[in-house]
């Protein structure tokens, strides 16, 4: 009798254990089942950074940038219109003289819109109403003008850090071109007789050459960033130079 309990009893246990067995299988199956629909379900969703950088495409970054610097270069020379509308000719003789010289050999550029406009505006203001005041000799200008002319064919194309940096034969386009800009405006300066539109744009191109030297010194060392003019940095809403 007690035999016979004691092999019910194991029995019993036995089958018992087989069904724990059992559960325990079918629970991990379900979860490994569950776990394994959850990673495909995440792997089928890329992450929010990967959507983003499958959107970009290199058009329609250089169209964003193209449209904002437009509206950029746009809002600003029409702000600057207004300002000096009560000498508007001396302004777009300047100007004028500016956007040659800058889209033949570049120059220093700022980082921020307030910065920029700061900057640009003072620049304006220089050589329009305050430089020409100091009345220079006409040899002495050409002789500036000469200097500014070597150095800026020396110095050739320069570009912001964001940009590409162009091979030796861009830096020597741009050299020559600036080159012949300013011995055009040295042989109407030596022709013509001396007037304020004359004055406005020689100091416009000393200026450029100044900006120009030093924008290549900051490309080639930081030197604006971390040396003689380092306390530029945080001027103009942190509107540092590039």
């Amino acid at each position: 009798m007690t035999e016979a309990m004691s092999i019910f009893a194991a029995d019993k246990l036995q089958k018992e254990g087989s069904f724990q067995r059992a559960v325990f299988t079918v629970r991990n199956c379900g979860g490994a089942k569950k776990e394994k629909k959850s990673k495909e379900k995440y792997a089928a969703v890329p992450p929010k950074d990967a959507k983003a950088e499958e959107c970009k495409s290199p058009e329609l970054a250089l169209l964003k940038y193209v449209a904002l610097s437009v509206l950029s270069e746009t809002s600003k020379i029409a702000i600057f219109a207004f300002l000096f509308r009560k000498q508007m000719g001396l302004f777009l003789f300047a100007v004028g003289v500016m956007l040659l010289l800058r889209c033949s050999n570049g120059g220093m550029h700022c980082k921020r819109y307030l910065a920029c406009f700061a900057v640009s505006f003072f620049y304006l203001f220089l050589c329009i109403d305050v430089l020409p005041l100091l009345w220079v000799p006409k040899s002495v200008m050409l002789l500036i003008l000469l200097i500014c002319m070597c150095g800026n064919y020396k110095i050739g194309l320069v570009l912001s850090k964001y940009h590409k940096k162009p091979d030796e034969k861009q830096k020597k386009k741009g050299g020559i071109e600036s080159f012949v800009i300013v011995f055009l405006y040295m042989t109407a300066l030596y022709i013509l007789p001396e007037n304020n539109y004359m004055c406005s744009g020689f100091w416009v191109i000393v200026l450029h050459s100044l900006q120009l030297a030093l924008a290549e010194f900051n490309l080639k060392g930081d030197f604006l960033d971390e040396k003689g003019l380092g306390f530029f940095k945080g001027v103009w809403h942190k509107g540092k130079f590039a």
